[in-house]
């Protein structure tokens, strides 16, 4: 539950923006940025601002980028939860938590070629109905989340690029984590 306070952020950044569908364009190009908590790189449209490390004091949160209709963060866990099948259950409880958020699919998948799970969920707001793609997956007994968020409109529209800069996570060293 620590990992939510960071959402009215988030929300103030894409609260306001209620563009229609057609008007956003999925950003290109990406630039490669390397995280300066955890040896490895990821792309971001290089239109977004980059916090690497943010200024949060969310000891979980070591990334996090964002324009005015979205937002990506990455947190590193500080709990060994002992599989991802557990840690899967931890982050349903940690969603399911808030009496209005709804789990809308789920699935397996893989993260840096390395299995991974996936939820799509949404939450009312005062302003609008947010909508998440959170991948999991863990590496050498370090347990990742990264949060893809977004209005329900923009999700499908934003979905390439969570997709795109979630693919291109990977991995500088063979060391922990």
């Amino acid at each position: 539950m620590k990992h939510w306070f960071l959402i009215p952020f988030i929300i103030s950044l894409i609260g306001g923006s209620s563009a229609p569908l057609g008007a956003l364009e999925i950003p290109n190009p990406f630039s490669s940025y390397t995280s300066k908590v955890v040896p490895f790189q990821i792309d971001i449209p290089v239109s977004w601002s980059v916090e690497n490390p943010p200024q949060s004091p969310n000891p979980y949160l070591i990334f996090f980028a964002w324009n005015a209709q979205a937002g990506i963060q990455i947190l590193l866990e500080h709990t060994d939860f002992g599989s991802l099948t557990a840690f899967k259950e931890k982050v349903r409880q940690d969603i399911t938590i808030f009496p209005q958020a709804i789990i809308l699919a789920e699935g397996k998948t893989t993260v840096a070629q390395l299995p991974g799970y996936w939820f799509d969920y949404s939450f009312p707001t005062q302003e609008d109905t947010l909508r998440a793609r959170l991948y999991l997956f863990s590496r050498n007994d370090a347990f990742f989340r990264i949060i893809c968020l977004t209005s329900q409109e923009n999700f499908y529209l934003l979905l390439p690029t969570f997709e795109h800069v979630v693919q291109s996570l990977h991995f500088l060293s063979p060391r922990n984590p």
